[in-house]
């Protein structure tokens, strides 16, 4: 494995035999028990994840520590070979400090679940389902999107409603749907309601005041991390 300065990189632990040891009581671990030497030694993916991350504090370790799990448990499945044969692709093609990028990715990150969100993207990238430029504009989106309303575009939640209405943001509040298009999830169209207003002038008599129109719908990057991300 490749030391870089700063531990060992992180595409190397994703390419590693130790990555299918990552089980949910390693996501769910105390912070008395992170800081326990035993705890660390006794399963030696967790201290391969500590050496790679090398961060200041117990407490900040621990944070970005599980946001590192909860990253990788979304790429246990994924066969060895194919992980591996993705790092000497990316490598090949020129993507410098990818697993120091990545840990930098994670570290911002402000909740659990926007990490496992990046885990399952990251796996969508590694089964070449999206580009790796992609993921990285997506990461860009998900760590500035209130994690709120990254949820409301979880399809499994109430998947009937969704189905019914067939519209992906029926579950998003109209704040959420603002929150959602200044990140670059969703496009704005502004429909102007004038020509209903001299209309209704002219042939009815009224004199109603339309204002525009507003309507977001998703972007291509909101349906990749619709259909890859939850």
């Amino acid at each position: 494995m490749k030391d870089q300065g700063n531990g060992i990189d992180l595409v190397d632990v994703i390419s590693s035999d130790e990555l299918i040891e990552i089980d949910i009581d390693m996501l769910e671990a105390s912070l008395d028990q992170f800081i326990s030497d035993d705890f660390l030694k006794d399963i030696p993916m967790l201290g391969l994840v500590y050496k790679g991350i090398k961060l200041i504090g117990s407490l900040g370790n621990f944070f970005s520590y599980k946001k590192i799990l909860r990253f990788l448990f979304e790429l246990k499945d994924i066969s060895k070979t194919k992980r591996t044969a993705f790092v000497e692709k990316i490598e090949k093609e020129g993507f410098e400090k990818t697993g120091e990028k990545l840990l930098f990715i994670i570290d911002r990150l402000d909740d659990y679940d926007k990490a496992t969100i990046l885990g399952k993207l990251y796996a969508a990238v590694i089964n070449e389902n999206i580009h790796y430029n992609d993921f990285l504009y997506l990461a860009h989106i998900i760590d500035k999107v209130y994690i709120g309303n990254l949820r409301s575009l979880d399809p499994k939640l109430n998947s009937e409603e969704k189905e019914y209405y067939s519209d992906k943001l029926n579950d998003v509040p109209d704040n959420g749907k603002i929150d959602l298009y200044q990140s670059g999830l969703l496009d704005m169209e502004i429909k102007d309601n004038r020509g209903r207003e001299e209309y209704e002038r002219k042939n009815i008599g009224n004199t109603p005041q339309y204002p525009p129109t507003i309507k977001y719908k998703e972007n291509k990057y909101c349906e990749m991390l619709i259909c890859y991300g939850f």
